[in-house]
């Protein structure tokens, strides 16, 4: 199991900085999110120069945050040109198969044929580029809120580059159990984000904010762990937080002390 440092869970340092302690740390991956990029090119970086870094520091990246927009919205022309825009930004980067972060954060129910078709069309507009569509449900949504819901969608859809993407925090915020895991082949899982809750806080209460690293708090992670290879997963797990408290320290501070709770629990 490869683990992988999301930018988000750090210190809003230079990203040659921030890139260099997930390296040191340890991490075999880094995920990036399009603004991080966008704001590293709109201050004079290149591409070519942050392809040249993520080689020398022998970075994967997994997975590419994150395409909204696309769930139950007829005209996809933005839609279209996000994708085209992401895919060749990961061609710049020598990044191949990565997984695009795809949210659904739809407020309501909709009719199974309807987020299917949605879905569907998105896999074709990343699939010329290589790259897989990852179906994130949100568990603070009232729609598309647990992996069950998720892998309904992708399953129909039946796209060769499409899969769900399981957050610890959203499957337990959304009322969802590690058993549901059991439910989806290994192979319909496109990325796993790893964090943790916290056992002071009400979990209809938590936000965002309070996610934990792997092992700091008390979610049933080695529970989800057996599952998850239970039904033969293979991929990445990403540390995704956006714990405020963890984004003021030093980054390769907070990156040791991931990669060491996390070693901990895959072990």
């Amino acid at each position: 199991m490869k683990l992988s440092m999301n930018l988000v869970s750090l210190r809003k340092d230079p990203l040659e900085e921030r890139l260099k302690a997930i390296a040191e740390a340890g991490f075999e991956g880094v995920g990036l999110w399009v603004s991080d990029v966008d704001e590293y090119c709109n201050a004079g970086g290149k591409l070519e120069i942050l392809a040249a870094l993520l080689k020398e520091l022998k970075l994967e990246v997994p997975e590419i945050c994150a395409l909204g927009g696309w769930h139950l919205v007829e005209d996809k022309t933005q839609v279209k040109a996000e994708v085209e825009r992401i895919g060749r930004m990961c061609k710049d980067l020598g990044i191949n198969k990565t997984v695009v972060i795809c949210p659904v954060a739809w407020e309501a129910e909709a009719p199974l044929e309807n987020s299917v078709n949605d879905y569907k069309e998105l896999c074709n507009m990343g699939k010329e580029w290589g790259l897989i569509m990852g179906l994130e449900f949100l568990g603070m949504r009232k729609g598309i809120n647990n992996p069950v819901s998720a892998w309904e969608i992708v399953k129909e859809a039946g796209c060769e580059n499409g899969g769900v993407v399981v957050d610890v925090f959203h499957l337990l915020k959304g009322g969802g159990k590690p058993a549901d895991l059991l439910s989806i082949p290994g192979t319909g899982i496109a990325l796993v984000h790893f964090n943790d809750i916290p056992a002071d806080r009400p979990l209809d209460s938590l936000t965002d904010a309070d996610r934990l690293l792997p092992g700091e708090g008390v979610a049933p992670l080695r529970e989800l762990l057996e599952n998850l290879k239970q039904v033969g997963y293979e991929g990445w797990f990403s540390i995704e937080i956006f714990n405020p408290q963890h984004q003021a320290r030093p980054p390769l501070e907070v990156c040791k002390e991931a990669i060491e709770r996390a070693k901990g629990l895959l072990i």
